[in-house]
């Protein structure tokens, strides 16, 4: 590899680490917003990224040193999904808003197809580290109550005393829930519980090392900086998950290590069992730490009585009526590339688009918006980009469950894995760790 090339690619990987560190960040430029009936729409704000300017300057430097993977005839199946998307989005009422949904489905293929450029580990540890200054902030966050407005971070202010603000109620309290940088609790505790199960797989992995080196400790101890540092995080991103509040998150995330502690003592893989009942204690400590500073405020998140609680479950069952099951064309064609909210703004008139949210299921969602036609065909090219590596009879694919099991019950109860960036992005990073084979 010549000078120049080797540049490059030192360039291409350290801007896919800043890129996979930057996922949660919400730093953009909104360049357009569709109103409806004078009234800023939420999921007609159209905006760039400062994230997709660096993927964008990576793939530039990976086709610096890789010229021959921009040969797209090799993926003609990739020309039938931008077809089929093209018309889908020409025949909506803002094609401008189906390109803009666009870019967020093609950019994380983007991404999925630049990671395999890079060496898994880097990024596991970049996953972790986000994750790791988003607890912190989360943490600071609960701590004063008080988020403050950054432009050039993407933060927007959030205060307990106002009106849409996620809070929970206790007595006359108003607490406010940690977002870190990100638009709303549950998204940061979606990302958290995934950041969490990549420091178990990276805990893991430093065990698999350790035992393939008989655990002497001379040639170990290399190790002990990342162990610690992966304990560290899982302390703090244990305290900053809890502090945003979020049930589904938390349900997620236990489901899919008691799946994991399971296979683990059906497989009789002492490694990864050892690790999910360290990380129980450490969650046990947490949540006890957690509790003594913030007595029975989780308590309050499982009161039906509760007048917030009972509202955010009536507004959740409510968003599954925008799906008309008897309209053949929705079912099959899709109500249209982020249009969910439109169609149930226009169908309920609501006085103000603010009450209108999606569909709180990632699954339902997707039906709604792009139909049987265009679900099939994204798992279809999903099945056949990973196909070698799920039905690989020599892989034990726990790891690789988990990680998918994180994203099927994160999607059962949110929609942000198909409205927002980041949402799609956590999407790209399960798909890049799966199909990855470097170590």
């Amino acid at each position: 590899m010549t000078m120049s090339k080797k540049l490059s690619s030192r360039f291409f990987n350290s801007l896919l680490f800043i890129f996979i560190f930057l996922i949660p960040w919400q730093s953009r430029w909104i360049y357009k917003e569709i109103l409806l009936d004078g009234q800023i729409w939420q999921y007609g704000r159209l905006s760039l990224y400062a994230s997709m300017i660096v993927l964008l300057l990576a793939a530039v430097a990976l086709g610096l040193y890789h010229r021959e993977q921009w040969q797209l005839s090799k993926h003609k199946w990739w020309y039938f999904l931008f077809l089929y998307a093209l018309v889908l989005v020409l025949s909506e009422p803002w094609p401008i808003l189906g390109f803009y949904y666009l870019l967020f489905i093609f950019g994380t293929i983007l991404f999925i197809f630049l990671a395999q450029f890079a060496k898994k580990k880097n990024i596991l540890w970049a996953i972790l580290l986000s994750g790791l200054v988003q607890s912190i902030l989360a943490i600071y966050q609960s701590i004063t109550q008080n988020i403050s407005a950054n432009k050039w971070l993407g933060i927007a202010a959030q205060l307990a005393q106002n009106r849409g603000v996620s809070v929970l109620e206790s007595g006359d309290l108003r607490i406010l829930r940690a977002y870190g940088s990100l638009p709303h609790p549950n998204i940061l505790a979606g990302f958290l519980a995934l950041t969490i199960l990549v420091g178990l797989y990276l805990w893991h992995d430093v065990y698999v090392q350790s035992e393939k080196l008989n655990w002497q400790i001379k040639k170990i101890k290399k190790y002990s900086i990342s162990v610690c540092l992966i304990i560290f995080s899982l302390v703090l991103m244990s305290f900053a998950q809890l502090a945003t509040f979020s049930r589904s998150s938390l349900l997620a995330l236990l489901c899919c290590l008691l799946f994991i502690l399971i296979f683990s003592v059906i497989k009789k893989d002492k490694l990864t069992f050892y690790v999910v009942i360290k990380y129980f204690i450490i969650m046990l400590l947490v949540a006890w730490a957690f509790n003594m500073y913030y007595p029975n405020l989780w308590a309050s998140r499982f009161d039906l009585g509760n007048r917030l609680e009972a509202k955010s479950i009536q507004d959740r069952q409510l968003t599954y009526s925008q799906l008309d099951w008897r309209n053949p064309k929705d079912i099959i064609f899709g109500q249209g590339l982020g249009l969910n909210t439109y169609q149930a703004y226009q169908k309920y008139q609501a006085s103000s688009i603010d009450e209108v949210q999606p569909i709180h299921n990632w699954f339902i969602l997707a039906l709604a918006e792009v139909g049987l036609v265009g679900v099939v065909i994204f798992l279809a090219l999903l099945y056949f980009y990973l196909k070698k590596i799920l039905w690989n009879k020599n892989n034990y694919k726990v790891w690789n469950t988990a990680f998918i099991l994180l994203l099927i019950f994160l999607g059962l109860f949110d929609h942000y894995l198909w409205t927002s960036w980041t949402g799609w992005l956590m999407v790209g990073v399960v798909v890049a760790i799966i199909y990855h084979n470097k170590e």
